[in-house]
């Protein structure tokens, strides 16, 4: 840097720093080394949020007297399981794992668990990318916004959620998918 100030991406990295832009966080190197997918980093991580959620549930369902512990343990497991969604969607995005059939078994176990089709989500999810924040086209964009206090209230509650997470798992078993325009 001109006044003499030395940054940590010089420090680390004197020989890129040069030739990186002021906004650019990361050099590409850098960018490369992180996007490198691994069976073996991949499953140890798997296995370590699995054992986080079978410790805490057991923790939680065993210490019903136990306020102090199985309350914790409630929140704990109730995040390890909400979680559950970001293994679902990297393996949904085929980046959690160098292989493909892994990727696609971890994202059907794992949107099992986070009550999520995960091939359903693979083009809901497709299309979202394609067409982020176009009206009428990124299906993100289909939930109705709270027009008073009360309709927040409501939407924060789960319940709409909820229920729109049940009926849509039933019309895609029973085949109605006209609404779904993302759907081949």
């Amino acid at each position: 840097m001109s006044n003499g100030e030395i940054t940590q991406l010089e420090s680390s990295h004197p020989q890129t720093a040069k030739h990186q832009k002021p906004h650019q966080i990361l050099s590409a190197q850098d960018i490369k080394v992180l996007n490198t997918r691994s069976n073996s980093k991949g499953l140890l991580q798997l296995t370590l949020h699995l054992t986080i959620m079978a410790c805490s549930g057991y923790l939680w369902g065993t210490n019903w007297g136990n306020w102090a512990l199985a309350i914790p343990s409630f929140v704990v497991y109730g995040f390890s399981i909400a979680s559950m969604f970001a293994p679902m969607h990297e393996c949904v995005h085929r980046t959690a794992f160098a292989a493909h059939p892994l990727n696609n078994a971890v994202a059907w176990f794992a949107g099992l668990l986070s009550f999520y089709n995960s091939a359903f989500f693979r083009y809901y999810h497709k299309w979202h990318h394609l067409y982020t924040r176009v009206p009428d086209k990124d299906p993100e964009l289909t939930d109705p916004k709270p027009s008073n206090f009360a309709k927040y209230l409501l939407i924060i509650s789960g319940l709409p959620w909820w229920l729109g997470k049940i009926r849509g798992h039933f019309q895609i078993a029973f085949g109605q998918i006209e609404n779904f325009h993302f759907i081949p």
